[in-house]
């Protein structure tokens, strides 16, 4: 996306850079590039944690693994952490950015946290669209309860001013006009369970409805961390095409934020690919577009059924939901939107009239 953002742009790492660039090190990057702006992505600060740890390389490794698509040897994690003690040390001459985009947003560690407060840019949802805990009481009917913390949202609310926001999007070729899709039928409840979505599988399930959930169990076999980088990448597109196939040949999706209401990618990926969503909305949705009984429909998993019986005693009104959700992400939400609302925000950082973005009834605007 950044290479869309930026008039020009110079990826830094193994894959990008030749030998002799990784050897000398982000720093001499820096002096002989001069880039306005240095981007960070989460994933990379995520990497060090394990390293903060004190850990043997072997349970780092083992760690790591968890953590990525492909093998990554001891010399590139140690490559990683040269990298990224320079960026955030005093040495570093360039403003950075950090993403937030791959970040749980409940189970951040207090270094994690350090590390991002260095970067003088943040790109993610921003305090807008995440709940406290005391905030979000469903949070407890999920796995993840009793490792959830706040420190995400307090960073958020202490740098509000300095966040640029970003939620998820969806790539262009994505999009799947829900006029072509006259075969679909049935709901589908994609991804992995939460309390909500397994409560709708339930329901739907008794009421006769067809359903298509879950993720493919012999990709998650696939893509287990001791199998060989090609069959974990197999694993990886064959749970991609699935997830994808089940939108395709369904007519309405159901899903939901967790028990936070986060603005999970689901939320985005279901109308751009035809289908109606029905969910439990995330918080602040409707600043960011969303528009209930317009472009999506609001339901708890109990009203499924009626809801079901609705849409179907209501052919046209639910094309009509589907066809709006569908042009309310390609306007406000697709990988093109997101790199111009992102490339405008850092204009401004660089002109030093940035005090902060959000979303206000569907648009996307500044502080």
């Amino acid at each position: 996306m950044f290479g869309e953002i930026a008039d020009e742009c110079l990826y830094f790492g193994h894959g990008y850079s030749n030998q002799k660039s990784l050897e000398e090190g982000i720093e001499a990057i820096e002096r002989s590039f001069r880039p306005d702006l240095i981007v960070i992505s989460d994933f990379i600060l995520s990497l060090r944690q394990y390293r903060l740890l004190n850990i043997s390389p072997g349970q780092y490794l083992y760690a790591v693994r968890r953590l990525t698509q492909f093998k990554l040897d001891i010399a590139f994690n140690a490559f990683w952490d040269e990298t990224v003690e320079y960026l955030l040390n005093s040495k570093r001459r360039t403003p950075l950015a950090a993403t937030l985009l791959e970040t749980d947003l409940y189970r951040a560690s207090a270094s994690f946290i350090a590390d991002l407060d260095k970067a003088d840019i943040l790109i993610g949802p921003g305090r807008q669209f995440i709940s406290k805990i005391a905030e979000a009481p469903r949070i407890h009917e999920e796995v993840f309860a009793s490792v959830a913390n706040d420190r995400i949202a307090n960073l958020y609310e202490s740098r509000h001013r300095d966040t640029i926001s970003c939620l998820d999007f969806v790539c262009n070729e994505d999009f799947v006009s829900p006029l072509t899709k006259v075969t679909a039928n049935g709901w589908a409840v994609p991804g992995v369970l939460y309390s909500y979505r397994r409560e709708s599988v339930r329901i739907l399930s008794e009421n006769h409805l067809k359903v298509r959930h879950g993720r493919s169990l012999l990709a998650r076999i696939m893509y287990h961390r001791y199998w060989p980088d090609q069959i974990r990448e197999n694993g990886l597109r064959l749970y991609q095409a699935r997830f994808r196939r089940q939108l395709n040949n369904s007519k309405y999706a159901y899903t939901c934020g967790s028990g936070s209401r986060a603005p999970v990618t689901k939320m985005f990926e279901i109308p751009a690919a035809g289908c109606i969503l029905v969910c439990e909305s995330f918080v602040n949705a409707s600043e960011a577009g969303y528009r209930d009984n317009y472009n999506y429909i609001e339901a708890h998993p109990r009203e499924l059924p009626e809801v079901a019986r609705w849409l179907k005693q209501n052919t046209a009104k639910g094309e009509s939901i589907a066809l709006n959700g569908y042009k309310m992400v390609q306007a406000l939400h697709s990988y093109s939107e997101r790199a111009i609302q992102i490339r405008r925000s850092l204009d401004k950082w660089l002109e030093r009239d940035f005090r902060g973005s959000e979303w206000a009834n569907g648009s996307y605007t500044w502080l």
